[in-house]
């Protein structure tokens, strides 16, 4: 017989999945209407673009000015970038692969220490300790050291 095992979520469980749930049902809810507020926005521009020419031009020459503006700021924000990646790239090459590298020296000469210090000072400790422990034990046998 074999029985099969379902684990039932924790309380805690639950109300972090509910809460997921909820947190994605309000995320669709505000895309829909997002969605439709651009929809009827198109809508209203479309209509009032229609309605006279002179307007209609006068909206298109102020929005290929906000468009050139917008490229500008977008180019400069690139210019920006590649500064700051470069000076990302000299802090990792001039700075951090250094203090790496030390680190990295440290930790070879602290793996040498530790190992000299294993086999000069503790296996010998460990050794003494062990013969101490057999020469106790051995008295013990022979009832030396009861009264």
């Amino acid at each position: 017989m074999q029985q099969s095992i379902t684990q039932k979520p924790t309380p805690e469980e639950e109300n972090i999945n509910l809460k997921a749930e909820r947190d994605q049902q309000m995320l669709m809810i505000g895309l829909i209407v997002v969605g439709l507020l651009l929809l009827a926005g198109l809508g209203f521009s479309v209509y009032f673009l229609l309605q006279s020419s002179e307007r209609t031009i006068l909206i298109r020459d102020t929005m290929v000015v906000l468009l050139a503006l917008e490229m500008f700021l977008i180019g400069l924000a690139a210019v920006l970038l590649i500064l700051q990646i470069t000076r990302l790239v000299n802090l990792l090459q001039n700075e951090i692969k250094p203090l790496l590298e030390a680190a990295n020296e440290t930790i070879f000469t602290l793996r040498g220490t530790a190992s000299f210090i294993s086999d000069s000072f503790i296996q010998p400790v460990m050794k003494f300790n062990s013969y101490l422990a057999g020469a106790k034990k051995m008295l013990d046998l022979f009832n030396f050291n009861k009264k």
